[in-house]
């Protein structure tokens, strides 16, 4: 008899099919297991996956979690990238190349900070936007992270607004192409990829090409572990031949083929559940 496996949301969260915990608990039912989401697990539940977009998860999140229940990610607590970029200036740091200004929390601010919602004063900025400068009307662009000459381009205002953050812009290159390097994992499962752009800030969208990368180097490895992090994404660099992280994701989203199915090393995140679950 397989187990019941409840995804862990906030109350108004959903999920979109390119999710990787999509995919995972299609192939955990198939497999005999039930899954259900929601912010309230059922009385029968076996294991917990917590799954959420904020980046500071709060207690009360888990408060309709009964004791003794495993709790995947349940030690993840903040995934801020002021607490996980080793990209990170500050007004006084010793770097005089290019930068980029981002949002501290993941998805664009968009469950923290309201980023997305489109209120009156928000789309009024927006719409100013198509005329003036961002610098001037003091709000990023709608999904963009600019990127900037030096950091002496980057206006007082970023500086002083904590739901920013400024990093060294150092992006790898391979001929004309931005790489990025995506580590997957769930448990002892996990796949990394090394993904190219024409890009300089590397999407999903405007890929060229994808390879699989055989080693993850320990540092990355080490900085998961210091985040208590049991699933979920880490995007790094290699740059003068160190590794670079930039961003933490513990709800990370996958490529779908045209018939809408995973890769097998995607699949094989599944597996990571049984040593997890325990």
């Amino acid at each position: 008899m397989g187990q019941h496996i409840h995804i862990l949301t906030s109350a108004n969260e959903r999920l979109q099919r390119i999710h990787l915990i999509k995919v995972l608990s299609a192939i955990w039912r198939d497999s005999g297991n039930v899954v259900s989401f929601g912010d309230r697990p059922p009385s029968r539940t076996d294991v917990i996956v917590a799954h959420t977009d904020h980046s500071v998860v709060a207690d009360d999140f888990f408060s309709n979690v009964n004791d003794g229940l495993p709790v995947i990610n349940g030690r993840a607590r903040n995934i801020l990238k002021s607490v996980v970029s080793q990209a990170l200036i500050s007004p006084g740091s010793d770097w005089d190349g290019p930068v980029i200004v981002k949002t501290n929390a993941n998805a664009h601010a968009g469950e923290e900070y309201a980023y997305h919602r489109l209120d009156i004063p928000r789309l009024a900025k927006i719409l100013a936007a198509r005329v003036v400068p961002w610098q001037w009307i003091e709000e990023l662009p709608l999904r963009r992270y600019p990127i900037l000459d030096s950091k002496d381009r980057v206006p007082d205002w970023v500086w002083r607004d904590d739901r920013l953050i400024v990093e060294r812009f150092i992006p790898e290159r391979d001929k004309e192409l931005y790489a990025l390097r995506l580590w997957m994992f769930f448990g002892k499962q996990e796949y990394c990829m090394r993904v190219l752009s024409t890009l300089p800030v590397v999407k999903s969208r405007k890929l060229v090409k994808v390879d699989l990368v055989d080693e993850v180097p320990d540092q990355v490895r080490q900085l998961r572990e210091k985040l208590g992090l049991d699933f979920g994404k880490i995007d790094y660099v290699m740059h003068d031949g160190r590794p670079v992280v930039f961003d933490v994701n513990k709800t990370p989203t996958v490529f779908l083929n045209r018939k809408g199915q995973p890769g097998p090393y995607v699949r094989r995140l599944a597996d990571g559940l049984e040593e997890l679950a325990k």
